[in-house]
């Protein structure tokens, strides 16, 4: 499975043309073009990056095993703390990924912009999980008869260049 998964995992020049020039005739429609020259300008480094962006997505997925299943992905549910407790809880996990490797899941957490999260993560804080841990439990129940397992939380930087660190989830 891996060797498909892996090969599977290309960046499609045609497909990716296509969606980005969409999006350009949907921005002209919305924004007003003061020149043309700037404009073009503009919309080509845009691509660029957006181009750069997704191969390294691309490259971070094949190095880790996963690959996305799910997007903004509602979890809503109770979660039992002990007998007698039990906490109500809604979020949405910012991506959910298959690993192949070990036909697991992985909560991917985008952090962008906040330090404080890579040290507290560095420093083994463990506040700064716990939202993972609850959205890995809340997945799992929602998806019971799958028999589907979270093995960590992915935390990715998209703005310090697709950097991540894992965190085991152990329940």
């Amino acid at each position: 499975m891996e060797d498909i998964c892996s090969n599977t995992l290309t960046f499609e020049e045609e497909t990716y043309e296509q969606i980005f020039a969409e999006c350009l005739k949907e921005m002209e429609s919305l924004v007003p073009v003061a020149s043309k020259n700037a404009y073009t300008q503009e919309s080509n480094s845009i691509k660029t990056d957006c181009e750069n962006e997704l191969r390294q997505m691309i490259e971070q997925m094949k190095k880790n095993h996963t690959y996305p299943i799910a997007v903004e992905h509602e979890v809503k549910g109770n979660i039992s703390l002990s007998e007698e407790k039990e906490i109500a809880m809604r979020g949405f996990i910012d991506r959910v990924d298959y690993q192949w490797d070990n036909n697991t899941y992985v909560i991917v957490d985008y952090k962008s912009g906040k330090k404080k999260y890579k040290e507290a993560l560095r420093n083994g804080e463990k506040d700064e999980i716990i939202q993972d841990y609850f959205y890995a439990l809340a997945y799992e129940k929602q998806h019971e008869n799958e028999k589907w397992k979270v093995t960590k939380s992915r935390f990715l930087f998209p703005c310090d260049n697709q950097e991540s660190m894992d965190t085991a989830i152990s329940k």
